[in-house]
């Protein structure tokens, strides 16, 4: 697993013999800033703060930012051709909370002879759950559909050897 671009701060920091305070110093920054990115909790490195402080530390800018390895050679990215978006819990929730707000509508209700679920007899009930059901697939799928064309490449990527 590849390391994100604080990881590989910190550790160059601390294979470094620079406490946080002399690289603040440095590059006219707080300690508790260079902390923060070592740690993750900024979590975007401006390029150009690690543009000073990647000479510092003896390593590379692209390295810090994750476009070549330690070894300096490049990192490739490669868009996977069998990519398949996946339905994750929120978008189940979402679908869920999209469909409600559907059936609840009065076109809904107006098929039913203006009955709610519970006011239905067995054959309507049986319908309404039919319906209910086609109604979830399709928004399921429109979701699949709408991330397959939606997600940019770079998230479709795996790392080449």
């Amino acid at each position: 697993m590849s390391m994100t671009p604080s990881e590989k701060l910190k550790k160059a920091i601390n294979e470094s013999s620079f406490s946080n305070k002399q690289l603040a110093d440095k590059v006219g920054l707080g300690k508790s800033s260079i902390q923060r990115y070592a740690t993750g909790a900024t979590k975007k490195i401006p390029v150009d703060l690690v543009d000073k402080l990647a000479p510092i530390l003896g390593v590379t800018t692209a390295y810090i930012m994750g476009w070549e390895d330690q070894d300096g050679n490049t990192i490739k990215k490669v868009v996977d051709p069998n990519w398949k978006p996946t339905i994750t819990k929120k978008d189940e929730r979402d679908v869920e909370r999209d469909l409600e707000a559907m059936l609840a509508g009065d076109a809904v209700i107006a098929a039913y002879g203006g009955k709610l679920p519970d006011d239905m007899d067995e054959e309507e009930k049986e319908d309404y759950e039919l319906y209910r059901s086609a109604m979830r697939m399709m928004l399921l799928h429109a979701k699949k559909i709408n991330k397959q064309r939606h997600t940019p490449l770079k998230y479709r990527t795996t790392d080449s050897e």
